[in-house]
């Protein structure tokens, strides 16, 4: 019988990483509520990948129950950015029954306050796609022209892979939604390029500093309207392939 460590609870979506990630560091995945508030009895919390379910008193505080709500509620971060002076999208509340701020240019993206991937994005050309809304979509936001979109990995006050999202086909869309279903993916950025994120970097060790972060995926994209980056979200449950799997477990193995 394995002898765990403590418990790595994890989310629905992010499985096979979590999965992963916990045969690394010698830890027990679990994502069903029940299981967890039984077992967390006997072994602590180690790590939350995107969980924030069933808090005890034995859970970590190396990504606490609070940081994995602000980070995975849009409409959460959004707010904390703009309270903060940080460039990210403002979430619109699309219900007719409120009172409503309507977009003075097209187009827009339509979104939702909890999502993954991008995969919610709808693009929303004229005021007929805000009342013919089928998908039901929650808000919409501004549709801010970038450069390029990164992905920053940090954990523990490092920042250990930067990515940048390509398209094999290097298609350049008038309107780039940058997203997997769409051909997108993350590629490693090149070694001799550090100088062209050093503004990320700084703005992660910012944003991770003030919320408490000990580990994300931070999505932005440089604005060339802006001369800044944008940030779209923080992801606490992030997709890993094999060589960043391996980053994690050993920075995380120091802290568990």
């Amino acid at each position: 019988m394995n002898n765990y460590k403590g418990l790595l609870v994890f989310n629905e979506q992010s499985f096979i990483s979590a999965k992963a990630l916990a045969k690394h560091l010698n830890l027990r995945p679990i994502k069903n509520d029940i299981t967890i508030a039984r077992l967390s009895k006997r072994l602590p919390i180690k790590i939350r990948y995107g969980n924030s379910h069933v808090p005890h008193k034995q859970d970590t505080n190396f990504n606490s129950t609070s940081v994995i709500q602000l980070c995975s509620n849009s409409l959460a971060f959004s707010n904390f950015c703009q309270n903060n002076n940080i460039l990210s999208p403002i979430y619109n509340d699309i219900n007719i029954e409120h009172n409503l701020t309507y977009p003075k240019d097209y187009p827009v993206l339509l979104r939702n306050k909890y999502h993954r991937a991008g995969n919610d994005i709808l693009i929303a050309y004229n005021p007929d796609y805000l009342y013919d809304n089928e998908f039901n979509h929650e808000y919409w936001t501004e549709f801010f022209p970038t450069e390029y979109e990164i992905r920053i990995h940090y954990i523990n006050k490092n920042i250990i892979r930067i990515f940048l999202k390509q398209h094999p086909q290097n298609e350049k869309p008038e309107i780039p939604i940058r997203t997997a279903r769409l051909g997108w993916h993350y590629s490693i950025k090149p070694e001799n390029d550090e100088e062209r994120f050093k503004q990320a970097k700084t703005l992660v060790h910012d944003i991770a500093e003030q919320i408490n972060l000990g580990f994300g995926a931070f999505d932005m994209a440089w604005s060339n309207e802006h001369k800044k980056y944008i940030i779209w979200e923080i992801n606490t449950a992030p997709g890993l392939n094999a060589n960043t799997l391996e980053l994690y477990a050993q920075h995380l193995n120091q802290v568990i």
